[in-house]
């Protein structure tokens, strides 16, 4: 379910431990199967067992003579996972593409949130794009400006590297109004994702 801007979800552990037994004697054989108790885990199988202390489950075991026996204890763990649902590293689309078990309501309330999602990693990616792009501009610059420095002034090659830098601040700032644009698209898409979360209460 997903309330407060969290999903919850019941997640089921199973766990199981083998004991191996075989009775060499020409006579049925007692055994004892002492097993670790976790109180964190309930016993599946056998159902119950013969005996209970405070640290083990206790099973009695009849073998016959020459018997070969595995006997099997499974126990189960269910506990609640809670995970923030935005917590930048929460991916709504993964979710739905493993989670076959998700009930129809949260399944759509996770489409429509992998949608904002994806609209604000658009954003970002665009406004990070823009940002790289100007750092390169930026280093490009200041090489130029190291050549131009170095070439007589009036001359053709002097000419050509002012009209470069020329090109590159233009780039530069078409860049930077991109690069504004993006942030501002990512503010919106970040706030009608949190908005959306916000309204959200979906049972399980």
């Amino acid at each position: 379910r997903i309330v407060r801007g969290m999903l919850e979800s019941q997640v089921t552990t199973t766990r199981g431990t083998s004991y191996a037994f075989r009775n060499a004697a020409k006579a049925a054989r007692e055994v004892l199967v002492v097993h670790p108790l976790n109180t964190r885990y309930e016993l599946l199988e056998p159902a119950q067992a013969d005996e209970r202390t405070n640290d083990d489950y206790r099973f009695k075991l009849t073998l016959a003579a020459g018997e070969e026996r595995e006997f099997q204890v499974r126990e189960q763990r269910v506990h609640t996972q809670t995970v923030a649902l935005l917590d930048g590293s929460f991916d709504a689309a993964a979710l739905i593409r493993t989670d076959a078990a998700l009930s129809e309501p949260l399944r759509v309330a996770l489409a429509k949130m992998a949608e904002l999602q994806g609209e604000l990693a658009s954003a970002e990616s665009e406004r990070d794009l823009a940002s790289s792009e100007i750092d390169v501009l930026v280093a490009e610059q200041e090489r130029v400006r190291d050549n131009l420095g170095a070439a007589t002034r009036g001359t053709q090659l002097a000419e050509r590297l002012l009209g470069k830098l020329n090109e590159q601040e233009t780039a530069i700032e078409d860049l930077q109004k991109r690069r504004q644009a993006a942030v501002v698209r990512a503010e919106g898409a970040r706030k009608a994702l949190q908005d959306y979360i916000a309204t959200l209460d979906v049972g399980g």
